[in-house]
């Protein structure tokens, strides 16, 4: 970790980079620390990019680079660096599809590219990718089998690919990994909807040096491909596969002696008998994920901590049949456990959560939601026995008084501390932002005994990046005397939704302290005036995700608005909102809208349906309680065949008339 001083001065040249010209004399590793936290503070931008990017550089990760790095600063990249070798980015929406093109047809040098939600990364794109080692194509909807196809063929030497929910894919594609990239060691296809046990099968056979495996929500798996699977892997990820039985994962699982992580979170059929078969031939087991497995019990989780002594992680989140036994199997056997998750495991008493963090010294992660497990107590030995804690999240936290909001404030280490539905004061608020500064995530849904004094305090918090306040209704104003002229440079998500006596004057104040916010929520929150929703588009340039359901303010001049300064607006919720045909048109013309919901928008009509065809980005949209009947949501998908349409409150598959 950097000391004090040296993150201060990071802190301070990140925020006002825009002010140098050359960073020539910065060593390489705090050079690389400067360059994470400006795309932290939303100051990267083309014109900072030749402080970064020297002829000598040989990886950018611009991960969070945004909308002030376009085109300009993608060619200045391919220009100066000619000994690139790796290269990251993140929504980088203002690259347009040609200079992404142009930009992997030039760069010989490239060894590795990652590529996340890049809305413009299409087939043209993707074509030009070559002579790499590792790819990564995620979030996309733009690319198709053609260009991931011919990337793959051109990259004969892929050590690591992920096509991570790029839901176009196929089976095709599988057959080229088989063919072409047999070298393959890591493979992530999760959320590939449209591939079948015939196409990953193929990949199994050819891709003999696989050892890093994720397929979760592959829906259409099945025993099949489980079957296939080899015993190389050391990191394996079946989440959500619901098509397959009790005995393909047990008779997979007592095969697997090399594996170390696996997921298996709401995974069908995950039994006793699946955990004794992981159990009984994992003995380098680091790392379990078992949440919302129903007939799991003590049977299986005390003989996996038994045979486990080298145990990390362990999610057990919302199995509900485990109880002391488990936690104290666990507490006595895993002295290396860092992360712990048990929201809604109720059988488990204090007692044993108090014996866990009594053994366990290294922990770093507790969640503990919806459990009569916090109390005064256990917060007390969490405290004392655990120093290094990181993130904590305890919804529900009825038996903790002012002591324990003191013990919080104690954990200089904590970014990200989850107190839902507590009965924390402004006072509470006041103690804990003295101790967590660090704190990154802070959510405070539903804490009922805060009020607008307590956003003062918040304001400490420079790094804070996400800020829930839903169902907080007693954050009404902000008086005079309680307002704070610090700044939340890194905040990127605000949600206030559920707070029906919300004023514009605690928007107005959040929004003057916040300038980079990507996301916001503010269902039924139905104070607030037109007047406020507009300099939610004036201030939040970077916008990317705005829930208004069910506010009565969010009109047609709001939606013009946002058309006019949120270029960068990909998620739009209106549902119940007095909106019109002329609004929503002007956003999906304007902004890159990929989803947008218009449940129980009366006025929407059939005339929207032009603007539907044309918005090029559009993935998804809800139609539930319009003016559109059946027939002409039929006819939409015929001409937008890609489409996601809700409607009638569920997901809408016409079907052909007879």
């Amino acid at each position: 970790r950097m000391d004090s001083l040296e993150r201060l001065a990071n802190d301070v040249l990140a925020r006002h980079i825009g002010m140098y010209s050359d960073l020539r004399g910065l060593p390489s590793d705090l050079k690389k620390k400067l360059l994470e936290t400006t795309l932290e503070f939303k100051t990267f931008t083309d014109q900072t990019v030749p402080l970064f990017a020297d002829p000598y550089e040989t990886s950018l990760d611009l991960h969070g680079a945004g909308v002030g790095f376009s085109n300009l600063g993608l060619h200045y990249i391919m220009k100066q660096c000619t000994q690139l070798r790796e290269i990251a980015l993140l929504k980088c929406v203002n690259c347009s599809e040609d200079t992404l093109a142009n930009f992997f047809q030039s760069m010989d040098t490239l060894r590795s590219v990652s590529l996340t939600a890049c809305t413009n990364v299409s087939d043209e794109v993707a074509k030009k990718l070559k002579n790499l080692e590792k790819l990564a194509i995620v979030r996309n909807n733009m690319v198709t089998d053609d260009g991931v196809m011919e990337a793959l063929t051109n990259c004969p030497h892929l050590t690591s690919l992920s096509l991570f929910s790029c839901r176009n894919v196929t089976d095709k594609c599988m057959n080229v990994i088989a063919e072409r990239n047999t070298e393959i060691v890591t493979l992530c296809l999760a959320r590939l909807t449209k591939i079948t046990d015939r196409g990953l099968c193929a990949v199994l056979e050819g891709c003999t040096q696989l050892q890093d495996l994720n397929i979760g929500k592959c829906s259409l798996l099945t025993d099949r491909t489980l079957d296939s699977m080899t015993c190389t892997l050391q990191v394996l990820d079946l989440t959500s596969l619901k098509k397959v039985t009790e005995r393909a994962l047990a008779s997979l699982l007592s095969r697997l002696n090399r594996l170390r992580i696996v997921y298996l979170a709401y995974t069908s059929h995950v039994s006793n008998n699946v955990v004794l078969a992981l159990a009984g031939s994992s003995p380098h087991l680091t790392r379990v994920y078992l949440s919302r497995q129903d007939h799991l019990t003590d049977v299986g989780i005390v003989e996996l901590a038994l045979r486990s002594p080298n145990l990390e992680v362990i999610n057990l989140s919302r199995c509900r049949l485990i109880t002391d036994a488990s936690i104290l199997a666990l507490a006595q056997t895993c002295p290396m456990l860092q992360t712990v998750y048990l929201s809604e495991c109720n059988r488990i008493s204090s007692e044993a959560i108090i014996a866990l963090y009594g053994r366990c010294h290294l922990l770093t992660v507790v969640e503990v939601n919806w459990t009569h497990l916090v109390t005064d107590e256990s917060v007390m030995t969490l405290s004392l026995n655990c120093p290094h804690l990181d993130q904590l999240d305890m919804a529900m936290p009825y038996s903790m008084t002012s002591p324990s909001w003191i013990r919080l404030a104690m954990f200089p280490c904590l970014t990200q501390l989850g107190v839902v539905a507590s009965l924390m004061s402004d006072d509470d608020v006041m103690t804990l932002t003295r101790g967590c500064l660090r704190l990154q995530v802070l959510n405070m849904t539903s804490c009922q005994g805060v009020t607008g004094r307590c956003l003062s305090y918040i304001l400490r918090l420079s790094h804070l990046k996400a800020l829930f306040l839903a169902g907080c209704t007693n954050i009404t104003q902000v008086e005079e005397e309680h307002v704070s002229h610090h700044r939340l440079p890194k905040l990127e998500q605000i949600f206030l939704s559920g707070n029906d006596n919300l004023s514009d004057g605690v928007l107005i104040y959040l929004l003057q302290a916040c300038h980079h916010v990507q996301s916001m929520a503010l269902v039924a929150c139905r104070a607030l005036s037109e007047r406020a929703l507009f300099l939610i588009a004036e201030n939040c340039l970077q916008l990317q995700m705005l829930d208004m359901a069910d506010v009565p303010a969010a009109s047609d001049a709001v939606l013009h608005h946002l058309a006019k300064y949120s270029s960068s607006l990909s998620a739009l919720i209106l549902s119940g909102c007095p909106v019109t045909d002329d609004g929503v048109s002007a956003v999906l013309a304007s902004c890159r809208i990929e989803t947008i919901i218009l449940s129980r928008c009366t006025a929407i009509s059939l005339h929207l349906h032009d603007s539907i065809a044309g918005a090029m980005f559009l993935q998804s949209i809800a139609l539930s309680g319009t003016a559109w009947t059946q027939s002409q949501i039929f006819q939409l998908r015929q001409s937008r065949p890609q489409l996601e349409v809700q409607y009638s409150m569920r997901h809408y598959k016409p079907e052909r008339p007879e």
